[in-house]
C-alpha cells in the first residue's frame, strides 16, 4: 500500500514537473504562430498523449491554454499607452496570431469586448477592469 501511495504521489509529482516545464516553455514561446501542442511536448520530454492529461486535469487543453495566454498577452498590451503606436493586427501578430481577424472573434468571445474597446480606453488614459 506505501508503494502504491508513494506511486501516486511520484505520478503527480511528475505531472506537476510537466505541467510547470509546459507552462514555462509556453509563455516563452507565445509569439510564434507555430506553437502547438506537438512542439510543447516535445520541449518537456514527453509525448502528446502524456501532456493531454496534464492539462486536463487542469480543465482545459494545450491548444486552449495557448490561445487564453495569448489573448492575455494581446489584453495587456492594448491596455498600455506606450503601445498605442502599434495597430491591432501587430498587436495579434506579436502575440501569435496569424490571422487578424480570428484574433478579433476570439478576442471578442473571451473577453466580451472588441480589441479596439481596450485601445480606445488606453488612449483616453482610462483604466479597463479586467473581468
Amino acid at each position: 500500500m506505501v508503494a502504491l501511495l508513494a506511486g501516486k504521489n511520484r505520478d503527480s509529482d511528475l505531472s506537476s514537473a510537466h505541467r510547470a516545464a509546459a507552462l514555462t516553455y509556453i509563455d516563452q514561446h507565445l509569439s510564434d504562430p507555430t506553437l502547438s501542442a506537438v512542439q510543447v511536448a516535445a520541449a518537456v520530454g514527453i509525448s502528446t498523449r502524456h501532456l493531454s492529461p496534464v492539462f486536463a486535469r487542469a480543465g482545459t487543453t494545450v491548444p486552449k491554454h495557448i490561445l487564453g495566454r495569448r489573448l492575455e498577452s494581446a489584453r495587456q498590451l492594448l491596455e498600455k499607452p506606450a503601445a498605442i503606436s502599434m495597430t491591432i493586427a501587430e498587436v495579434a501578430h506579436h502575440c501569435g496570431f496569424t490571422s487578424a481577424a480570428h484574433f478579433s472573434h476570439a478576442f471578442r468571445t473571451h473577453f466580451g469586448e472588441r480589441a479596439s474597446d481596450i485601445r480606445s480606453g488606453a488612449v483616453t488614459g482610462r483604466s479597463i477592469p479586467l473581468d
